[in-house]
């Protein structure tokens, strides 16, 4: 086969991947190689874009206030403290399809590599050394319905937390809905 001929085909094959189902609701592996090829065929065009570039930056400010947020209320302990329990954590294999494929491509316009980081059919597969690899998470991570969590001494802080997860979801929501607009208008 020829270059053109693989060419063609290759994005015949493409074009059928872009589709919501697959965004959302393929396996973990789907998502992540849309995802992947997403970035490589409009990596550049998405962050030539100043609206994308301005929610971004927006997003990382809010992770980053957010992570101090957790470091303040201590959550890391009680999130090690059950993740050794029988049956571990929240951070399960299962959890891991709760990423899409737009969710890691927001993660690979800011830098973020997405890639496997274990595969042992127990713990979710972006589960690193240091714990979540992506910065730009899904809402189950973020929601902490854990219990530990909720009843945390300082419900002041703890509210607060809630306010800063909403609004960091929120805006990766915004930031998803311009891409796929995007996406969709460019095929």
């Amino acid at each position: 086969m020829d270059n053109f001929n693989t060419f063609l085909l290759q994005s015949m094959l493409y074009a059928a991947m872009l589709t919501l189902h697959n965004l959302y609701h393929s396996s973990f592996q789907t998502k992540l190689d849309l995802a992947n090829q997403l970035f490589l065929q409009h990596g550049q065009i998405l962050l030539s874009l100043p609206l994308v570039r301005a929610n971004i930056a927006v997003l990382e400010q809010q992770a980053q206030r957010l992570q101090h947020h957790m470091s303040a209320l201590n959550v890391a302990p009680l999130c090690a403290t059950c993740a050794g329990k029988p049956g571990g954590g929240c951070c399960s294999l299962y959890m891991a399809d709760e990423n899409d494929a737009v969710l890691f491509l927001i993660n690979l316009l800011a830098g973020v590599p997405v890639a496997i980081q274990k595969d042992d059919d127990f713990e979710c597969y972006l589960l690193g050394s240091l714990g979540c690899t992506l910065r730009f998470k899904p809402m189950f991570c973020l929601n902490y319905n854990c219990l530990s969590i909720r009843n945390h001494p300082d419900t002041a802080r703890y509210s607060s937390y809630l306010a800063l997860s909403g609004q960091l979801l929120q805006s990766q929501w915004q930031l998803e809905t311009i891409i796929l607009a995007k996406l969709m208008k460019t095929g």
